[in-house]
Order: C-alpha cells, then sequence, then structure tokens
C-alpha cells in the first residue's frame, strides 16, 4: 500500500514525519486522524516497513565468528604485562594505567609504543603527548639495543602535542572520519589535558565535558576497531580506617569509562608493580617489571 501525497499531509499533521514515527505511533489514533486510511491498510503498511528498514537477526556462533575476523590483539611486547591483559592490548578496548607522579607511566607508554613499531614496522601507534612524556632522546636510547634504525621505528609512531580538552575532541571528530591505519592510540596523560576542568560541581560544563570525551572514546574505540591507552593520575585520600586509598583522577564520571584500570607504584628504585584496579574478567592480579638502561623489562 502506498499513502497519497493529501495523507502523508495528513500525517504530517499529527507529528509523524519519519518511519520511526509511523511505527511508534498508536494505530487507533492514525485511524481517526486520517479517516482516509483504514486500520487494515496501516496494519499492512506497518508490517511491510518493519520487514523492509528491520535489522537481521544475527545467531550468537555468527557473531562470534564475525568478531574473531575484526577484533584483534596487540601485544605489548613486555610478557608479564601481556599476562596482565590477558595476551595484550585488545581492539575495541579502553585501558588506563593510573598512578603517582614519577612512577614510570610516561617510560612503559613510550616502551609500548616502541616495541609495536619494533613488531610491525607500520605506522600504527598514535601518541598524544601533553606532558612531553615522550622524549626522543630517552626513546632512541630504549632503540640502541636494536639492530633497526631508530629512525624507522620512530618515523612508525605519530606524535600528536595537545594540551586541552577541546583540541583533543576536535581531534578525536578527526579520528572519526578518517581512522586510516590507527591500531593503538597513547594519550599521556589525560589528567593534564583536562586539568583545568572545576569537577567539585561548581562547573556544569566540566561535566559535560568529561561525559563527551568518554563517550567519544568508547565510540571510536568500538565503531573504528582501536585501543586506547591513557594516562592517569591517582587522588590519595584517608578513608574512616586511617588508611589511604588510590583513586583516579578526574572523578566518578570517567571512573566507569576504561575497560581495564591499572595501578601503577614503585616497590623500589628500579622496580615497579602493576596492578589491576578494574577488570572485566572479574580477576584482580598483579605484576613486577624491572626498569633497566634497555627499557622495562619482565
Amino acid at each position: 500500500m502506498d499513502l497519497s501525497a493529501q495523507e502523508l499531509d495528513l500525517l504530517k499533521r499529527i507529528k509523524i514525519h519519519t518511519v520511526a514515527d509511523f511505527l511508534l505511533a498508536d494505530i487507533q489514533t492514525i485511524c481517526e486522524k486520517v479517516p482516509q486510511v483504514h486500520k487494515k491498510d496501516v496494519l499492512r503498511l506497518r508490517s511491510k516497513l518493519i520487514a523492509t528498514y528491520a535489522p537481521l537477526p544475527l545467531y550468537g556462533d555468527d557473531a562470534f565468528d564475525e568478531a574473531k575476523c575484526y577484533r584483534f590483539v596487540i601485544s605489548t611486547g613486555i610478557k608479564m604485562l601481556n599476562k596482565l591483559l590477558r595476551g595484550g592490548l585488545s581492539s575495541g578496548k579502553l585501558y588506563e594505567i593510573c598512578g603517582r607522579s614519577s612512577t614510570g607511566k610516561s617510560l612503559l607508554c613510550t616502551n609500548i609504543a616502541i616495541n609495536i613499531s619494533l613488531k610491525f614496522h607500520m605506522p600504527l601507534i598514535t601518541y598524544i603527548d601533553s606532558t612531553g612524556g615522550f622524549d626522543c632522546e630517552r626513546a632512541t636510547n630504549l632503540i640502541a639495543n636494536q639492530k633497526q634504525s631508530a629512525r624507522k621505528i620512530l618515523e612508525n609512531i605519530h606524535i600528536v602535542r595537545l594540551f586541552s580538552i577541546y583540541s583533543l575532541l576536535s581531534y578525536l571528530d578527526e579520528i572519526k572520519r578518517n581512522s586510516d591505519d590507527q591500531k593503538v592510540i597513547i594519550i599521556d596523560s589525560i589528567a593534564d589535558i583536562c586539568g583545568a576542568i572545576a569537577l567539585d560541581g561548581s562547573d556544569f560544563n566540566g561535566f559535560n565535558l568529561i561525559s563527551q570525551l568518554t563517550s567519544t572514546l568508547r565510540y571510536i574505540a568500538s565503531e573504528c576497531n582501536i585501543c586506547f591507552l591513557v594516562v592517569n593520575n591517582v587522588i590519595e585520600r584517608t578513608n574512616v580506617s586511617q588508611e589511604t586509598v588510590s583513586k583516579p583522577a578526574l572523578g566518578k564520571l570517567w571512573a566507569s569509562a576504561p575497560d581495564m584500570r591499572i595501578l601503577m607504584s614503585k616497590e623500589e628504585e628500579n622496580s615497579i608493580i602493576l596492578t589491576q584496579m578494574k577488570n572485566p574478567y572479574g580477576d584482580s592480579t598483579k605484576c613486577s617489571l624491572k626498569l633497566t638502561d634497555a627499557g622495562i623489562i619482565c
């Protein structure tokens, strides 16, 4: 059944402009407001629209096979960290590494970026640097023990300098439109980029920006099949039992954003501990890594 121009005009008068509006509207209301259209015709048209525009059902095993072909896991090049991450960095996921200042968060991210570049020899990595944490001289020293040219390895790492949440959101919008071959995006550090935002309830715009950033990161991770590795600071507070508790910066809105959160702390001068604070698999584990001139090793 096809509707005439007059019938379409009558539907618009009762605020039915789209297919979705028609399907959600009450059938009796349509028949009363558009007397030229019989109830039987309305039901027939609804069935036709549903058959034309409704998504086809997908069986669970087909969805699993599709995910296996589409998703991937990239090794960090650090054995114990891979074990903590259950194989490495998984596409479509948002990982967070948080910790105190000077615990080695930027060094760990630099090491991961170099290891991925060494393995794939392709420009798969974007390093968003807001702190100067990616030091090319230090990166060159980390590559010194490798047989390959430092220039070739560093050419595969795209460094982007961003210093505000507005510039970050603008850059992420560009990635939405054209993600190219990017597979891993490192943000160092999210706390510095969002540092000027008041999150104490005095500025509703701050909450809106954090909410927008969270939804944008998760959308890009899922739709563009990209893995995000985000560096964050921690806030330490004393609870009622006089125990010091570490919480990630940026408040409750950000707290639910990462799929996995890892707390980084120093055990000794040349040793760091990585502890899972949030894990989608339920269990909580930790690992110890050593800091050497050759970088971070398990």
